[in-house]
Order: C-alpha cells, then sequence, then structure tokens
C-alpha cells in the first residue's frame, strides 16, 4: 500500500483483472433492461445494432451496411427492409448517385434508440447515486483517463469515423 493515498499497488494482471470484472458486471446489468425492452419491440441484436450506429453515425448507404454489420449485400438489404416494414428507418435515393440508396433513422426509430439508451444507463445512474461527491470525482477522473489512453490505440479500421 502506498502510505499518502492508501491505494494498494496492484500488478498489470491484477488491475486487468479488475477491469475485466468491471466490464462484465457493467454488461450484465445495463444490458439486461435494454436486451428486454428489444425483445418486447421485436427486434434482434443485429437491428439494435443498427439502429445504435444510424443514431451515433446518421444516414448511411446500404452498401455500407454492408462493412458495418459484416454481412453480404442481400443480407443488408433484407435487414433495411425489415426495419422498413417496422417504419424504423427510412430509405431514399441518394441526392449523390440515383442509383444509391440512403438509409436514415425515422422519427420512430430515433424514439425507440433513446427509451433503450435510457434504459441502459439506468443501472448505471443507481450504482453513481450510491457513490459520495469525492468518489464520484475520483471515478469520473480515472474513467477519463481510461478512455483517453483507450482512444488513443489502435481502433480496427473498420469502425473508424
Amino acid at each position: 500500500m502506498n502510505d499518502s493515498t492508501n491505494i494498494p499497488q496492484l500488478s498489470q494482471s491484477e488491475i486487468a483483472e479488475i477491469l475485466m470484472r468491471w466490464t462484465s458486471a457493467f454488461m450484465q446489468h445495463s444490458m439486461q433492461d435494454f436486451l428486454s425492452y428489444a425483445r418486447s419491440a421485436n427486434l434482434s441484436m443485429a437491428q439494435i445494432n443498427v439502429l445504435i450506429w444510424l443514431y451515433y453515425h446518421g444516414e448511411i448507404e446500404v452498401m455500407g451496411l454492408e462493412k458495418v454489420m459484416q454481412v453480404s449485400r442481400p443480407a443488408a438489404s433484407q435487414m433495411v427492409e425489415r426495419l422498413v416494414q417496422q417504419n424504423l428507418v427510412i430509405r431514399k435515393e441518394s441526392p449523390y448517385d440515383r442509383r444509391a440508396r440512403l438509409v436514415q433513422l425515422s422519427e420512430y426509430g430515433r424514439e425507440l434508440v433513446n427509451n433503450s439508451i435510457s434504459l441502459r444507463q439506468k443501472w448505471l445512474n443507481e450504482l453513481i447515486d450510491t457513490f459520495s461527491d469525492q468518489e464520484k470525482q475520483t471515478i469520473a477522473y480515472v474513467f477519463n483517463l481510461i478512455n483517453q489512453r483507450a482512444n488513443s490505440l489502435e481502433a480496427d479500421p473498420l469502425f473508424k469515423d
């Protein structure tokens, strides 16, 4: 232990284990309500992934969804068609290439994603409420540092903006 801060000196493997346990707990708790909501809306995980991608990145050509989803063109087209039929996305002609089709969230799709994000964050907000103000500041500092370092590592080029 470091006497000045009362923080134990852990090995890299111990720190990695702590981060893995946190990741597991976070995913389990934050996804529980989220997945329940997705099932109640009759959405597959692939559909939810497309909706969330569109929510954060905006419209995309159907061909671009092939790369995002890592599926064939027919599979991407079928997914888009199902989402259009459910009124979750809008398919429209590209203003730059009349042969290309763009996909974007409909208002209903945006509302559905907003609701699912709120449910996913519910547990996290409840957890945050259990900490003192000082602990919250420490956690925010550490997670900001983790985020900065994680973002500086080489990312998969497929998922870069």
